[in-house]
């Protein structure tokens, strides 16, 4: 496993921890209230495969973290002083909606070339690593190359 893969396995564990799911018996919780099998759980937490972009927004919202704090490591981990439960009372006002849907745009449109078939959690990885520039650095058109970069970075 990478070194990139294990601080990703290692960031998920404590926002589950946060969440209070039980260390054993947390990936069956996790399936079955993802809807995922339990072996798909289970390689999330063995670095063999990455949850869904959905399904870490939705972890980030229930733990209120960062989405790039979970999936890069960089940036803030908690969002505000809130405590872990209600996503409804999540604070998105450290989210730069305009760099957010530049870094969206950006990555599809690469994926649109046809030459990378991304797959959801590689798109999420694309967005993370994009929002992040776009929000210290201002917009730039990412090209195919930098993609690949990014990709092997994280593979």
């Amino acid at each position: 496993m990478t070194e990139e893969k294990m601080q990703f396995v290692s960031r998920l564990i404590e926002l589950v921890d946060q969440l209070r799911y039980p260390e054993h018996g947390r990936q069956t919780q996790l399936a079955g209230y993802y809807k995922v099998t339990q072996g798909a759980a289970r390689k999330w937490f063995a670095g063999e495969a990455m949850p869904s972009y959905e399904i870490c927004i939705d972890l980030c919202k229930r733990a209120h973290v960062h989405y790039e704090w979970l999936m890069t490591g960089r940036g803030p981990k908690e969002m505000g002083t809130q405590k872990a439960s209600a996503p409804e009372e999540e604070d998105d006002s450290s989210i730069d909606i305009g760099a957010l849907k530049d870094a969206i745009t950006a990555a599809i449109e690469i994926d649109k070339q046809g030459k990378l078939k991304l797959a959801s959690e590689k798109m999420a990885i694309l967005i993370a690593f994009w929002y992040e520039d776009f929000r210290e650095k201002g917009h730039h058109n990412p090209t195919l190359a930098e993609a690949n970069r990014i990709l092997r970075l994280v593979a």
